[in-house]
């Protein structure tokens, strides 16, 4: 009798239901993609410190210009990458409220490392350093307000150098919430309305414009592709059937 119970125990533990290969598959497969984002954000965090060390040596040298996209790169692709900055810049005022207002100077000086550390996270993001740079100027010991402009100077120039917006191959590529307001205003123009595209690789805006004197109307292409890799991937995260709607225009390759 014991002999039979081992053998039908065996027997189901050697079948398999359909439905636990698939559920083992699918936890195989969201275990594995796990990895490979932390991999993936392991790695650009070392290159991010890297191109960090050199944009510092830059400034230290007295240069005028730094290659910004070589932070860029590693940013989009990292776990602290914020295109909308809202919870980065809520930290950053909590942490410069602190340092005003702390009657402890061990805990003000504490929120001032803090406040440093997290803006050294976001040094390509514009949209940050817009918001971070009239707190440091308030206050010095949250950082170094020299090399704070240096920086938003080096991201400003690289979001206008970046692209000309007259078309999808020179599309302006966008990080931060507040670059298209930037290329927009700069630009003198209203929009009209706004086209999404995308081939499911590549996502871009494209604003129709009516320029603000002439009313002439026109068109300005930016690039969405670091943002909406970056929302796409959170999505995912929660929920891995996920994906976004295909909008592929004829002429998109």
């Amino acid at each position: 009798m014991v002999k039979w119970i081992f053998i039908i125990v065996l027997s189901m533990c050697g079948t398999v239901a359909p439905d636990t290969v698939l559920a083992q598959d699918f936890l195989r497969s969201e275990r594995m993609e796990r990895f490979q984002r932390l991999q993936q954000y392991s790695q650009n965090k070392f290159m991010y410190q890297k191109w960090l060390i050199e944009a510092k040596q830059y400034y230290n040298r007295s240069a005028k210009n730094f290659p910004i996209y070589k932070l860029l790169k590693p940013y989009a692709g990292g776990e602290y990458y914020d295109p909308f900055a809202k919870d980065t810049i809520d930290a950053l005022y909590k942490y410069a409220y602190l340092v005003d207002t702390a009657k402890d100077p061990d805990e003000a000086s504490e929120a001032a490392e803090k406040f440093q550390a997290l803006l050294e996270w976001h040094l390509p993001n514009y949209t940050i350093l817009k918001s971070a740079i009239p707190l440091v100027r308030t206050n010095s010991a949250l950082g170094d307000l020299e090399f704070l402009e240096w920086m938003f100077k080096n991201v400003t120039e690289y979001i206008f150098q970046s692209g000309t917006g007259q078309s999808i191959y020179y599309a302006y590529p966008i990080y931060s919430i507040d670059d298209e307001n930037l290329i927009l205003n700069a630009a003198g123009v209203k929009v009209i309305d706004t086209e999404i595209i995308n081939n499911g690789r590549e996502y871009y805006h494209i604003h129709l414009t009516e320029d603000r004197q002439s009313g002439k109307p026109g068109k300005i292409y930016t690039n969405m592709s670091p943002v909406m890799k970056h929302i796409i991937n959170v999505k995912k995260a929660k929920n891995p059937d996920y994906s976004f709607p295909l909008n592929v225009p004829d002429d998109f390759k």
